[in-house]
């Protein structure tokens, strides 16, 4: 198994699917309620509100990643104000920390998002470089995953979802995570790129992602399993996804 490039790519790609049928074949699918909601017209405009505010914010982070600031310090107050804004939110509403996808029911898909990262620790006919990986784990990593999944899939998703409907909640908040990602990834690529980029940012990390939370309801699982993704692809692909 070839752990660089599009080896890992089409690994990382598989293991969402897998986590997906897992959910099936234990029964996450089944039953899948919208969390109880106060306001939810109201919150769409706060979970947009928001949404600016960390945009504008993550270009600040960014200048002070390009100078002398730390680049890993950078994100981890970013994204601790990200957290901060979205608890804040929620608790204004007297939401309770479970409709953000905050609980400990749910959190056994914990196991389910657990499982690619087991196999990637025995690849076969391969080595896995666990140094490698080991570097690529930084804290940071661990606080962006649960800050963007906390944001986007557990107030965004869940709000708009209470307001419009499922595909909506699904649907804008995987373009707002894309519209995220965009001034990180402009410059980087060329146009064609950046076009494929954005478009499997949309379907995989957008809709998938929300597809997944939506069946684990849980943000614990989901956030480790974006984790783990940043972490292989840092690690074997030379990338720096956010």
């Amino acid at each position: 198994m070839n752990l660089e490039g599009a080896g890992i790519h089409a690994y990382l790609w598989a293991s969402m699917v897998l986590c997906w049928a897992l959910m099936r074949a234990t029964g996450r699918a089944r039953g899948i309620k919208a969390p109880k909601l106060n306001n939810p017209r109201a919150q769409q405009y706060v979970a947009f509100a928001i949404f600016v505010a960390a945009t504008a914010a993550a270009a600040g982070a960014s200048r002070l990643a390009a100078g002398r600031f730390d680049a890993d310090r950078a994100d981890i107050l970013f994204f601790a104000f990200v957290i901060a804004l979205t608890l804040a939110a929620a608790s204004s509403m007297k939401d309770s920390t479970a409709t953000l996808g905050i609980s400990l029911r749910g959190a056994q898909t914990i196991l389910i998002f657990a499982v690619p990262a087991a196999g990637l620790a025995f690849p076969p006919r391969g080595d896995l470089n666990m140094a490698l990986f080991a570097a690529a784990a930084k804290p940071s990593v661990f606080i962006t995953a649960f800050a963007l999944e906390l944001f986007f899939r557990g107030y965004m998703q869940t709000r708009i979802e209470a307001a419009r409907g499922p595909a909506a909640g699904i649907l804008i908040a995987a373009a707002a995570y894309t519209a995220f990602h965009l001034p990180s990834a402009w410059g980087m690529f060329e146009p064609a790129a950046l076009a494929a980029y954005l478009v499997f940012t949309f379907i995989i990390w957008g809709c998938g992602a929300g597809i997944l939370f939506r069946m684990s309801n849980n943000v614990f699982g989901i956030a480790l399993f974006h984790a783990f993704w940043d972490i292989s692809l840092r690690a074997f692909s030379g990338m720096n996804p956010m």
